[in-house]
């Protein structure tokens, strides 16, 4: 659709059916059928219906069959670092590491999250292991362990816990780093998509599969975080927003209030990816609707595990949980109910619950 015209019926990719009532250089004005008024770009009825839709025709074009179907393996050109994950904690990952011939005799298996059995047999092929804790199975240090018939090796370490909330989605793909026994998820959550760590890959994997809903106890933990101090910004006004403001106060007969030149930022919620970083990584701005105090250290510091408002859906909001140490909160008070806060985060996560097959 490139020719509009007043009074022109559309289905635009987002809004749906309606009438033109207004066209200006780069926007049209629509009537929807319900009798609402959008502005939106003309480039806009270019575009496709939503993200989640090409993700879906996406995954629909792989391999049909388990698993080539859900498991998608990295290129030996693939970067990940768990070093920047030890940030929150201490500035040098020595003080682990002059640690880790103690660590390894009192480490664990790790018991959280579901111990059913999966249904599958470990295809031929894929790299054995098993995933160790310490100092506890709730929270602190992660070691996974690539198991053989002669010797086990230790392949990489990093922080967890097991603290988060539990998210009902649906499993798109699971990123296979080279080392075989990590990995990324990548889910539907709500009207979009997150990729978080799984830092129970090896223990899980046999259950996975792209197209089925999972049970997963999702948490981030935060790289830094202050509260948010800019809580109003400045906004100028395309002339074609100005021009339909007018149409639509004279076409109801009314005085329509002057657009602001700021718009509000209190209260807002935001959830974005870091391109720059890992598919893992992302930056967040909320409010807070529930802080809990540390009752136990995690490799030595303490904090607040806090629930943000990280997103906002048409079914509401959707709430995400954070550990914030202290060595990375930027503010001179704990942080609160009701706060703003904005900051990066880690996002991890492991399977609470198996579907039903």
């Amino acid at each position: 659709m490139t020719d509009f015209y007043i009074g022109q019926h559309c289905n635009h990719p987002d809004h749906g059916a309606g009438t033109l009532t207004f066209i200006g250089s780069d926007y049209v004005g629509i009537e929807l059928q319900e009798g609402s008024q959008v502005l939106v770009r003309k480039e806009t009825f270019l575009k496709p219906s939503s993200p989640i839709g090409v993700q879906r025709l996406v995954s629909s074009e792989r391999a049909s069959s388990w698993p080539e179907s859900t498991f998608v393996r990295d290129d030996a050109e693939a970067q990940h670092y768990h070093g920047s994950h030890w940030q929150p904690f201490f500035d040098d990952v020595k003080m682990i590491l002059e640690q880790l011939p103690v660590i390894l005799k009192s480490a664990e298996p790790w018991v959280g999250g579901s111990n059913m059995h999966a249904i599958r047999e470990t295809p031929s092929g894929w790299t054995p292991g098993i995933t160790l804790v310490w100092p506890n199975h709730r929270q602190g240090l992660m070691l996974s362990i690539e198991t053989s018939s002669d010797r086990n090796s230790l392949i990489s370490m990093h922080p967890f816990v097991s603290v988060g909330g539990q998210h009902h989605v649906r499993l798109l793909q699971v990123n296979v780093w080279e080392n075989g026994l990590e990995a990324q998820i990548e889910v539907e959550f709500g009207e979009t998509t997150l990729t978080f760590f799984d830092v129970a890959y090896t223990k899980n994997r046999l259950w996975y599969e792209a197209g089925r809903s999972f049970q997963f106890i999702i948490s981030g933990i935060a790289y830094d975080a202050r509260p948010s101090t800019l809580m109003e910004t400045p906004v100028n006004h395309h002339p074609d927003e100005i021009a339909w403001q007018r149409q639509l106060g004279e076409i109801e007969g009314k005085a329509i209030p002057p657009l602001s030149s700021t718009i509000s930022l209190r209260g807002m919620a935001m959830f974005l990816h870091i391109e720059e970083w890992d598919r893992d990584d992302y930056s967040f701005r909320g409010p807070i609707k529930e802080v809990r105090e540390l009752n136990l250290d995690i490799l030595g510091q303490t904090g607040w595990f806090v629930k943000v408002t990280a997103m906002r859906f048409n079914g509401g909001d959707a709430d995400l949980d954070f550990l914030i140490t202290q060595r990375v909160w930027q503010g001179t008070t704990p942080p609160s109910v009701g706060q703003d806060i904005e900051g990066s985060v880690w996002l991890q996560g492991y399977l609470w619950c198996p579907p039903t097959w």
